[in-house]
């Protein structure tokens, strides 16, 4: 049998390609999962599953035993949302992860975090890892994954937790079941605009080399106790990502844009809103939201050049495949 590796977040959109390639590859997976998550998929495959949550230190010692890795995949993923929450889940139940790693002497933590740690508020143009965390922060879910971060370092610099961390850029593929539908349901707005005109550099990545980073993250000695940025590398902008995510669908492209600071400034009056009223939804636009369209342009060469990292998916071959699966998967499940 292979070797047994726990996973968080395995019924997330990462977590669950993930599954799937570690299972091909012959390794006995365990999957943390809440008792309201919909474990339909994983029950298909040869996957454990361990009924708990990462905020649950009982249930989390409980996943980790006998594991010889453990990727850490879960995490609170909004662009609104009560702070409590964001830190409940990032930080907190992060610490559960690394403590119980630590008792459990596994070989190998990967934690998934985010090019975001760098100040998703602030222009990038070929930012690497030394790139500073934020002064401050304007959302929870930056806040919750940069004191993430800090955490899994502070453990391997201090505790020798045999950790190594992976910075998607903004993940795109099949089976994404948050962001691809808030962004088509935003393009068949009459009220959508480009801000800037979209010309922004996004920063993309496919699930798929997102899965192949994390496994060379695991695999290669010398990535314990490293942070990685890692992307497609390409330039591909805003404006060129949604156009064929429109024409795939057959939509119409949207054709008006305006102003980044009109669009930032509505979006704060709409949180202020949506706070006052106490809104359980979020607002139709957010500040966090509106940095996709900033300009963020990531240096992967440190990916590259100590994991042998080249990503392979770009649009072109792509995008028809996650157009299937929303049209095929998705809608038909009554979704969309």
């Amino acid at each position: 049998m292979g070797r047994k590796v726990l996973v968080t977040g395995g019924t997330g959109f990462v977590g669950g390609h993930l599954l799937d390639r570690l299972l091909s590859e012959g390794y006995q997976a365990r999957a943390l999962v809440r008792r309201t998550s919909d474990v339909t998929y994983l029950k298909k495959l040869s996957v454990e599953l361990v009924e708990g949550d990462i905020t649950d230190s009982v249930s989390v010692d409980k996943a980790m035993a006998d594991c010889e890795m453990v990727f850490h995949c879960a995490a609170y993923v909004a662009d609104w949302g009560p702070r409590e929450v964001f830190i409940r889940t990032d930080v907190e139940g992060t610490r559960n992860i690394c403590r119980s790693g630590l008792a459990h002497g596994i070989k190998r933590l990967i934690h998934i975090s985010s090019v975001d740690v760098m100040d998703p508020y602030k222009p990038h143009s070929q930012s690497d890892e030394t790139a500073p965390y934020p002064a401050r922060f304007r959302d929870p879910y930056t806040e919750g994954k940069v004191r993430s971060e800090k955490l899994v370092l502070q453990f391997a610099a201090e505790n020798g937790l045999p950790a190594v961390i992976i910075r998607p850029a903004w993940i795109w593929g099949p089976r994404d079941r948050a962001t691809l539908p808030r962004q088509i349901d935003a393009l068949r707005s009459s009220t959508f605009a480009w801000p800037n005109g979209g010309n922004n550099v996004l920063g993309l990545i496919h699930v798929a080399d997102v899965v192949e980073a994390l496994l060379r993250a695991a695999r290669i000695p010398k990535a314990k106790g490293q942070v990685y940025n890692i992307s497609d590398g390409t330039k591909t902008t805003s404006r060129q990502y949604l156009t064929r995510l429109a024409e795939e669908l057959g939509m119409a492209v949207p054709k008006i844009s305006i102003p980044f600071s009109a669009a930032y400034g509505l979006a704060a009056v709409m949180e202020t809103w949506a706070g006052l009223t106490r809104s359980v939804k979020p607002p139709d636009l957010t500040r966090y939201g509106l940095t996709y369209f900033i300009h963020h342009d990531w240096n992967i060469e440190k990916a590259g050049r100590e994991l042998g990292f080249i990503p392979k998916v770009k649009i072109e071959a792509g995008m028809a495949e996650m157009i299937d699966w929303y049209k095929n998967e998705f809608k038909k499940k009554g979704n969309g």
